[in-house]
């Protein structure tokens, strides 16, 4: 493919997005002065959660990723005090098993200079800390974002008309290694790099597309790889202060893949289910690609600590096979690259990754084989059905939920998919119901399966289009999804062909109607006790704040059985004034507080007296609680 020619002009960036540029861009050096138009999005559509950027690094969210990332945490990049939001990738999606940042990088000969850019974080010789080094990014046109293209979809980007979406959902962004003057020790090799991710709702793989074009000058012996610092783990003791490094990791040769899993023993073990793949393809030869795989600390060439000189970073990207059995330092570390190419000015290098996951070593070498086999089939793949559309009803104790088509909606029984290898057009087979206590990411607990009758598929006891979860705690947020499930296509072999979950994700709140006048107001819990680990409850009763951790500001209770609209007062059992809370919510009749004084202080032990008042008709019921700390 090539890359259509464009007059780009650099262009102030809206006020928004200043801010967020500012501290990633500008102090990585004072001297940059040129605009950006960052962005970052979120793959979560199937059974892999991961941060992607638009300057080329996977796996590490910023301050202006407008997500809601699990956690916000704070990291001294030389006394900067960057606010650094971690996506990473997470495998299962809501199992909390993260896997560390990744970045691809490009090294080549560019007349008499041997030159290599990179596209991510890394440890650099002789730095005391954590170095930015990015030398990839987007221009400053507003459209020069990241494009998300569900299957099917055709849209018109600028450098890419009429694209039309491959996979469940695709994400495409280009980037450059020029239009950012002034970093520190770079000299460009004037790429341009347009970067496809492929995604689907079932497979646990991701494929990761790149066409590079040189803009200036003919470069010879081109290497490609990847640097990651894979440290794998559960997200509460993932951290650059309190990082569990034990992971290991190891080359098959036969099949050029590398490998990366989280080793037993150091208290982060119960979240990852599997080790995670890299396979790196081109339509070259086989015959004319050297292999590079570097980890651990094999003679003293660690890429922990990554040369500061692109003739060092070079000569790691050609380095050849050298795995360390030992791997002392156990960081999960690693180059994986593979070259030379030769790429004249405006032809096209084309890349592929896999970056693949599975449950144990046996799964991923599985979901492997699945990639290689998708990639011959130009990757079209069988559809799931469409999302059920699902309704929620509120009820005492109970959530109610049906998704019967009505005359708007899209009907999954009635949906068709001619990618099918064995034939079956009209591939419909079942209903999941999936509830979570925690997310509405998950973990989820399957309900219920509602499967056709007129088949040997499946349980074959029978489609439904309700379901009722009884027994449930009032005013607890409890989390809901239901999907719709294919019939397997035994030709291609895939097995898993399920609507998103998290496209269907309702939150849910069960509780009793709104009271039409007080008298029946009361606080829970009643007493409150400062020692109880509410945030552990399932379904919590208090959430962990954005640092990771609960904080004061997260208490919470509750004044339940509220007319609407009324006003809550609180004082102390003396008659001093704490706090006023206003309640004017018709569905539903409970408020949160969380034990803090009008004046944003928090309260102390003891007996609390508080008054609520109907303002509809002024009638006035007061009660007491117990706060113990």
């Amino acid at each position: 493919m090539k890359q259509n020619s464009l007059i780009l002009s650099f262009i102030k960036i809206s006020r928004k997005w200043f801010y967020h540029i500012i501290s990633i861009l500008f102090f990585t050096n004072p001297g940059l002065s040129q605009y950006t138009n960052l962005d970052c999005k979120v793959i979560e559509i199937g059974p892999i959660r991961q941060t992607i950027t638009n300057m080329a690094t996977f796996g590490s969210g910023f301050t202006f990723c407008a997500y809601d990332l699990p956690y916000t945490r704070h990291i001294d990049f030389n006394a900067i005090g960057e606010i650094w939001q971690p996506g990473w990738s997470e495998y299962p999606k809501g199992s909390n098993c993260w896997y560390l940042n990744f970045a691809p990088w490009i090294g080549a000969k560019r007349g008499n200079k041997t030159l290599v850019s990179t596209g991510g974080p890394e440890w650099l010789d002789n730095e005391p800390a954590y170095h930015l080094t990015y030398e990839f990014f987007p221009t400053s046109e507003p459209w020069d974002t990241i494009w998300v293209v569900n299957r099917g979809e055709t849209v018109d980007i600028p450098y890419w008309p009429n694209y039309t979406g491959i996979s469940d959902q695709d994400f495409i962004c280009r980037y450059n290694d020029y239009k950012i003057l002034n970093i520190t020790n770079h000299i460009p090799l004037y790429l341009d790099v347009i970067q496809v991710s492929y995604s689907w709702i079932s497979l646990e793989f991701l494929v990761h597309q790149y066409w590079i074009v040189p803009q200036q000058e003919n470069l010879s012996d081109l290497f490609f790889g990847y640097y990651a610092d894979c440290s794998i783990g559960c997200a509460t003791t993932i951290s650059l202060n309190q990082g569990v490094t034990d992971e290991y990791g190891w080359y098959d040769e036969q099949g050029n893949i590398g490998f990366e899993k989280d080793l037993i023993g150091k208290g982060d073990d119960d979240c990852c289910i599997g080790p995670i793949g890299f396979k790196l393809l081109t339509e070259s030869p086989s015959n004319s690609i050297n292999w590079t795989w570097v980890d651990g600390s094999n003679e003293g060439a660690t890429v922990e600590t990554i040369p500061n000189n692109d003739i060092d970073k070079y000569n790691l990207l050609k380095a050849g096979i050298k795995h360390d059995p030992i791997q002392s330092n156990e960081r999960g570390s690693f180059m994986y690259a593979f070259g030379p190419f030769q790429i004249a000015v405006g032809d096209t290098l084309h890349i592929t990754l896999g970056q693949i996951y599975g449950k144990g070593l046996e799964g991923v070498y599985e979901n492997s084989d699945g990639f290689l086999k998708l990639k011959q089939q130009n990757y079209q793949l069988p559809a799931p059905p469409p999302k059920p559309p699902l309704r929620v009803v509120i009820a005492n104790h109970q959530i109610i939920l049906r998704w019967d088509a009505q005359t708007d909606d899209i009907n999954p029984e009635t949906y068709i998919d001619n990618n099918r290898g064995d034939g079956i057009t009209m591939p419909f087979e079942g209903y999941r119901v999936y509830k979570s206590t925690t997310s509405e990411a998950g973990p989820w607990t399957l309900l219920a399966d509602f499967d056709r009758t007129d088949d040997d598929i499946g349980n074959n006891n029978g489609l439904a289009y309700s379901f009722a979860d009884v027994g449930l705690l009032n005013n607890f947020e409890y989390y809901y999804t239901v999907t719709a499930y294919a019939r397997p296509d035994s030709v291609i072999g895939i097995v898993q062909l399920e609507s998103s979950q998290s496209a269907n994700v309702r939150l849910a709140i069960p509780g009793t109607a709104v009271l039409k006048s007080v008298g029946k107001v009361a606080v829970v819990p009643n007493p409150y006790r400062g020692d109880a680990k509410y945030y552990d409850y399932q379904p919590s009763w208090e959430k962990i704040g954005a640092g990771g951790t609960w904080t004061e500001e997260t208490r919470r209770i509750q004044f339940i059985n509220l007319p609407n609209p009324c006003e809550i007062k609180i004082y102390t059992v003396a008659g001093q004034y704490v706090n006023t809370l206003q309640h004017d919510d018709p569905s539903r009749g409970y408020e949160d507080w969380n034990l803090t004084s009008h004046v944003g202080q928090a309260i102390a032990s003891g007996l609390y007296l508080f008054s609520v008042k109907d303002l509809d008709n002024g009638e006035v019921q007061i009660g007491k609680f117990v706060v113990i700390k």
